[in-house]
């Protein structure tokens, strides 16, 4: 390959009370550096108030045993914004976003999404109805369609339920609501 890496982080959220923290650690002996567009829920570019500025791509560049641990800076009275991101970096690096929700100005809540390095067809988890899933599509060109499907633990099949996404389209609910 040319080195690349891909990184696909399928959820992130700022403004409505919530800042997203933008994490990469560099643990190679090379300099690394990531570009990094973020997507709104419909696939369009989604700028993000970070202390450098409102960006909806950004290039960071790691040196050797470097980390990047970027908060967003969103007005927590601003209407929510969700989408998601997707990262080339020139070698490996450890990514993930790390969303946390405030209430007057105490965090109370938050949720990591480790980056994935290649789009994901299937995916099993252990789930309850409050149990929450975030989805991107990150073809350019072809939409994608997304069946959940809900089995108790004696593999009876409760329901489910099929998403259409478009091109770098985004979602996410919790289980009981979408199904």
């Amino acid at each position: 390959g040319d080195g690349t890496t891909n990184y696909y982080f399928s959820d992130l959220a700022f403004g409505g009370g919530f800042q997203t923290t933008l994490t990469y650690v560099n643990y190679s002996p090379q300099t690394v550096t990531c570009s990094t567009t973020f997507y709104s829920n419909s696939g369009g570019l989604l700028p993000i108030p970070f202390s450098q500025g409102t960006v909806s791509s950004r290039t960071d560049t790691l040196q050797p045993g470097q980390s990047i641990h970027d908060p967003s800076v969103a007005s927590l009275t601003d209407p929510v914004s969700e989408g998601w991101a997707q990262a080339s970096c020139t070698g490996p690096v450890q990514a993930s976003m790390l969303f946390r929700l405030y209430q007057s100005g105490v965090p109370v809540g938050e949720a990591s999404v480790n980056a994935e390095t290649s789009p994901t067809t299937q995916f099993v988890t252990f789930a309850q109805t409050v149990t929450g899933v975030a989805y991107a599509h990150p073809s350019t060109t072809q939409s994608a369609t997304i069946t959940f499907t809900v089995y108790d633990v004696t593999g009876t099949r409760l329901g489910s339920h099929i998403i259409t996404l478009g091109p770098l389209a985004h979602g996410s609910s919790n289980l009981g609501p979408l199904l």
